[in-house]
């Protein structure tokens, strides 16, 4: 099976001291002596892959675009490039590139010669034991009323929060600007990549960093708990933020960053990592939504395979704090408890199972997927939300969840995941979509129901249904320009050049409702949405899962 295979790959980087790379074009390279692997990685598959791949994976291979619909690999020992490259799409035909416009799953989705899915050279061997990030510089002059850098070679002053695994990603994005200073409560993680950055300060305190008047533009990549504290900090201090998703770990958390943004922002630019918003795909089905290509949509159908392990033990038994680990800032807001690498250790998918410091699939896989019926569908504030799902656990989240929010103008946005979430995906799509597409290929996607037919899509290709009807379709001229790259697009607006699309207006409204979702779950009841109050109108003592109690020092103040 795949991910035993990829466990063998885990097992071959520990012994050998080499990390994985993200690699050109949001595909990722295992730099192995006298070896060359390409491997294909979607975000369903990231949720299978023991750590510490699955951090290192998980949606950091779609910088630019999606990476791809289904997910493979090769491996082939002394292979040039193109020679890698042309094994690696042979005999697929579910492999997307964001350079191909596709419809259907049996068009040539084999991924262009132009555009290298990977592609390392003998000169490169000798990086092999060095860690390396595709990186997206700036030569751009400063516009009117843009921020001046602190910087003597007019590069922007980076902090970058969380430098490890996804922030390693992060910090591959951005690391054309001056990296001015590392954090990570990790000291080995610092020592290592400061290898790369020696000029570069380090802390194992992101309050350090957002309290540094040097610092330009912070990019924040920690476990989600500590998401909106530091980006609240960071913009109070009227710096540039980049915040990985879900841009806050409450709802209300989501609303005040909504309002700190409102507050800074012509002064500021912001952007949330959700990577796939600035794939062409994406744009591809706003366009067809858009211009009425399946009528009025009715209701917006979101799904992720991924399901969540149970927690248990619930405590776990105090271990000794290692020298190299900060577990106190690791905790932040949440409560302190004796130490146990239990707890942080494998990355997101294992904090993310706890309420305490993440929000299970719908906060995580959510903020990517739904982000194309939020944009399609142009939506803000749900009426009415419910889930159905296992018995609420105070600890941990669901392993599977239907979620459905009710939108003004009887729309109806749904979501599901987990085995139990798929099923009932299928056993409702499948008779609408008939021969057009197996609903059960697609591990993640989203399916439009419309008055005249349906738009099934992902990050790498968009299905039309009935596909009779729509054979001859003319599709509309694109509207929606391509974009610069995620990253580049929120440097760009740093310095007064244009605005960023997932700007925490935008990315604030879209977690704040995903984030509902979950506290319907835990209430165990259907929501009345008072979004003007900022309440929950049907039951007063359940607005007390809208936030949570920060440890002292931690606040959210203001």
């Amino acid at each position: 099976p795949f991910a035993n295979k990829l466990e063998v790959f885990d097992r071959f980087l520990h012994a050998n001291d080499t990390h994985w790379l993200p690699g050109a074009e949001g595909m990722s390279t295992l730099p192995f002596p006298g070896i060359r692997i390409a491997v294909y990685v979607d975000e369903v598959v990231a949720g299978q892959l023991p750590p510490p791949l699955a951090g290192a994976v998980d949606e950091s291979l779609f910088q630019n675009g999606p990476a791809c619909g289904r997910s493979g690999f090769f491996v082939g020992k002394g292979i040039d490039g193109k020679k890698a490259e042309a094994e690696a799409g042979k005999g697929s035909q579910e492999f997307g590139n964001h350079d191909l416009d596709i419809e259907g799953e049996t068009g040539n989705m084999i991924p262009s010669p132009s555009k290298p899915i990977f592609f390392m050279t003998d000169s490169q061997e000798s990086m092999m034991k060095r860690r390396t990030f595709v990186g997206f510089g700036l030569a751009a002059a400063l516009a009117p009323g843009a921020t001046k850098s602190k910087s003597p070679n007019g590069k922007l002053n980076m902090g970058i929060i969380g430098s490890g695994g996804r922030g390693g990603a992060n910090l591959g994005g951005v690391s054309k600007e001056n990296i001015h200073t590392l954090c990570d409560v990790n000291r080995n993680t610092l020592a290592a990549v400061k290898k790369r950055f020696p000029n570069a300060k380090t802390t194992t305190d992101w309050r350090e960093v957002v309290a540094d008047p040097e610092i330009d533009a912070v990019v924040i990549s920690t476990a989600d708990h500590h998401h909106a504290p530091a980006s609240i900090a960071a913009m109070r201090a009227g710096k540039h933020v980049y915040c990985e998703k879900p841009l806050a770990h409450t709802v209300q958390e989501a609303r005040w960053m909504q309002e700190e943004y409102a507050k800074q922002k012509d002064k500021i630019a912001t952007q949330m990592g959700t990577q796939i918003h600035a794939n062409g795909s994406y744009r591809r089905a706003v366009e067809l939504i858009r211009a009425g290509a399946i009528g009025k949509v009715k209701e917006a159908h979101v799904w992720c395979s991924r399901s969540i392990r149970g927690v248990n033990p619930v405590v776990l038994p105090e271990q000794p704090v290692p020298d190299f680990f900060d577990w106190d800032v690791w905790l932040g807001p949440a409560s302190m408890r004796p130490y146990n690498e239990g707890y942080w250790k494998g990355g997101n998918l294992n904090w993310n199972r706890r309420w305490e410091f993440g929000n299970g699939v719908p906060g995580d896989m959510g903020s990517h997927l739904i982000d194309l019926a939020w944009w399609a569908l142009d939506l803000r504030h749900p009426l009415r939300i419910s889930s159905e799902g296992p018995e609420p656990d105070a600890v941990a989240a669901a392993p599977w969840q239907e979620i459905t929010w009710d939108h003004p103008g009887d729309l109806k946005v749904k979501w599901y995941h987990g085995p139990e979430g798929m099923k009932r995906r299928n056993d409702l799509l499948q008779p609408l979509v008939g021969k057009d597409t197996k609903i059960n290929r697609w591990g993640i996607g989203v399916a439009f129901l419309g008055s005249d037919g349906i738009l099934v899509s992902d990050y790498g290709k968009n299905v039309l249904s009935p596909g009779a009807k729509f054979k001859d379709y003319k599709k509309p001229e694109q509207s929606i320009p391509p974009s610069a790259g995620h990253y580049n697009e929120w440097l760009k607006a740093c310095r007064g050049e244009g605005k960023t699309l997932c700007n925490f207006d935008y990315s604030g409204t879209l977690i704040e409702h995903n984030l509902l979702g979950n506290v319907a779950h835990r209430a165990g009841m259907t929501l009345e949405w008072d979004a003007e109050k900022f309440r929950i109108a049907n039951d007063k003592a359940v607005n007390r899962y809208l936030t949570k109690d920060y440890r002292k020092g931690w606040a959210i103040n203001g």
